[in-house]
């Protein structure tokens, strides 16, 4: 438990997951006493379960960490056990709840929604449910962060029928008071070829994808530079393989990040390891290569950028093009805000990344009119800042070399 675990806990859930197929009824009683016990504030059991949350918070931490996301907070569970009482209090004096014949508190909410069912939020032998928690935990926010203008619970599609069970709760139950004035549910698809793998095998698999496709480059003189130089990350210059190593894990993480929020959130769709490589497609390493080609235009050219420069000579039809898709990104990102869908962000990235290919195919730089010149690289550098924000909103770390 101490030296690995989320292994250890891998193998009693799964020895467990045994168990109950052969023994459902007596596996269900276990965990019932186990969640009583939790419940009623059982010394033994807290501590219990305040020691795996800490293992499982730190393990989350590390991969969180390495896909460059922070928490403000992370709530423990069982913060919210002190608000349960007062959700069976305000359900009562709502008048809301029935007892059922098999002594469990239930809702009608068949009543209000012939779809919503009977939730149950409290079992026979007197436990809480997740319903109930959830309910709780919503009085709780409001208590500790005032009125709440929105929560958003980021779940996948099969809750659906359980969300609208609990905003419907909360609605009826406080009324014209509820603590918040939103609560969303945002609903995602199933990866369908894929079980439930630990985050940090997946992206230590992608990276090891990844870092194949780049050493088999090295063989033919690429990445000499970087070896050389190195790169630059959050203000420190890495050098030889620690610098591969880096843009290996990025490249990877991007891979991933990028083809699973490609896809309309709602949908399902089978994951394409060989796709992840691409550095050609609609990918993460795509988007990354052409970001890092810019950057290395820059680099190469012996001219600052400067806004005081001659626009009227970008009359070629790419840079009216390349322009238009650059002012486009405001509503795209307004778009993406009122769908919650990244979807849109990553469909406006490829095109714009494509464009930035062709323009840069078409519209040299170097060996031209100075004044064409400055025009130009003003351009590019518009595009690849733009390409940068929007790769930085979905989570991408921008690569100036690879």
């Amino acid at each position: 438990m101490e030296h690995n675990p989320i292994e250890h806990l891998d193998d009693i859930y799964t020895k467990i997951s045994q168990d109950m197929k052969h023994d459902p009824e007596k596996i269900t009683k276990q965990i019932s006493a186990y969640l009583k016990k939790l419940d009623e504030g059982d010394t033994e059991a807290v501590q219990q379960w305040e020691k795996l949350w800490i293992h499982r918070r730190q393990l989350h931490k590390e991969d969180y960490k390495r896909l460059g996301v922070r928490f403000d907070f992370i709530l423990n569970e069982l913060e919210t056990e002190r608000y349960i009482p007062r959700v069976y209090q305000l359900l009562e004096e709502k008048d809301l709840c029935e007892l059922s014949e098999d002594g469990s508190l239930v809702m009608y909410l068949s009543r209000y929604d012939p779809n919503l069912g009977k939730p149950v939020v409290r079992k026979a032998d007197g436990t809480s449910t997740h319903l109930t928690k959830d309910i709780a935990n919503i009085l709780m926010c409001h208590e500790k962060y005032g009125d709440v203008e929105k929560m958003i619970y980021v779940a996948d599609i099969d809750q659906e029928r359980y969300f609208k069970q609990l905003f419907r709760i909360v609605n009826l139950m406080l009324e014209n008071t509820s603590p918040c004035s939103e609560l969303i549910h945002v609903a995602f698809g199933k990866i369908l070829n894929m079980s439930v793998i630990p985050l940090k095998q997946v992206l230590d698999t992608a990276k090891e994808k990844t870092l194949k496709v780049i050493k088999e480059d090295m063989k033919h003189g690429k990445y000499v530079d970087i070896l050389k130089e190195g790169i630059s990350v959050n203000g420190r210059n890495i050098q030889g393989e620690e610098a591969v190593d880096y843009i290996a894990d990025t490249l990877g993480i991007s891979a991933i990040l990028t083809q699973d929020m490609a896809v309309k959130r709602t949908r399902q769709y089978r994951f394409l390891w060989d796709k992840m490589t691409d550095a050609r497609g609609d990918t993460g390493i795509f988007l990354q290569y052409t970001h890092a080609r810019i950057c290395g235009i820059e680099r190469k050219l012996d001219m600052p950028v400067s806004a005081h420069c001659h626009f009227s000579l970008l009359n070629e039809p790419e840079a009216f093009e390349l322009v238009y898709a650059i002012s486009l990104y405001p509503d795209i990102i307004q778009t993406a805000f009122q769908t919650l869908d990244s979807c849109t962000v990553v469909t406006y990235l490829f095109k714009l990344a494509h464009m930035i290919s062709q323009a840069n195919y078409n519209l040299r730089i170097k060996d031209v009119n100075p004044n064409l010149a400055e025009a130009r690289l003003l351009l590019f550098w518009a595009a690849k800042t733009t390409l940068a924000n929007g790769m930085r909103l979905i989570g991408l770390c921008p690569l100036e070399r690879m």
